[in-house]
């Protein structure tokens, strides 16, 4: 067996400075091995996986907006304009779909995590206004919402974001869909007791605070 080991360079990997070497392996078989081709096969391993198919960005350049974006509240406009420095091109809008097609990709993990999190016996959950740009049929300031979630077993929780350009009831209903436990939100009307049917509502933190 001989494996042959390749340096990968794509411009549409990290930073200089977070950059670390890609190596592409690709086993070949002598032909003495190759008899037999059902029990034989030919393998490319890359350390980077091509996780968004026809695109040429990697695993850690995914990670790397993720986490500023979502861990370190850096924009992707200001992300673009780091990149930039380092003499490369890649737009917020390239970014941004990528972003898109990713979540796509990882809808199985999140529906995990939802399962994980109704695996609990408390879940708290908040809603917050968001600026959408270029929404179809809906105004740039108009009101829309991301629904925030954590829960889970003790010491095993998780978080969750959802989008939802409603502020109405069917979305609790829909984001508690199976759980039975407690809920603790802010007290507004769409957590109603008739709209997440048997589930134990807390106190509110701020109200509870107050009677403190």
């Amino acid at each position: 067996m001989v494996i042959n080991k390749q340096y990968i360079c794509t411009m549409k990997d990290l930073p200089p400075a977070f950059l670390t070497p890609a190596f592409q392996e690709r086993i070949e078989l002598p032909p003495e091995e190759k008899q037999g081709a059902i029990e034989t096969f030919f393998t490319k391993v890359r350390e980077e996986l091509d996780i968004i198919p026809k695109s040429a960005v990697t695993v850690s350049m995914l990670a790397w907006i993720i986490i500023a974006k979502y861990c370190d509240a850096l924009p992707l406009f200001r992300q673009e304009k780091i990149l930039a420095r380092y003499g490369d091109s890649i737009t917020r809008t390239t970014m941004a779909n990528w972003l898109i097609r990713l979540s796509l990709q990882l809808q199985s993990l999140i529906n995990l995590m939802a399962d994980h999190q109704r695996a609990g016996h408390i879940i708290n959950a908040d809603e917050t206004r968001i600026q959408v740009l270029k929404e179809l049929s809906r105004a740039i300031h108009s009101d829309k919402y991301m629904w925030v979630t954590l829960g889970g077993p003790p010491r095993q929780p998780a978080v969750l974001f959802h989008y939802d350009p409603s502020l109405g009831k069917e979305v609790p209903r829909h984001l508690f869909e199976g759980f039975s436990g407690y809920l603790q939100t802010d007290g507004y009307a769409s957590y109603s007791a008739e709209t997440v049917e048997k589930l134990e509502q807390l106190l509110p933190w701020a109200v509870k605070a107050s009677q403190e």
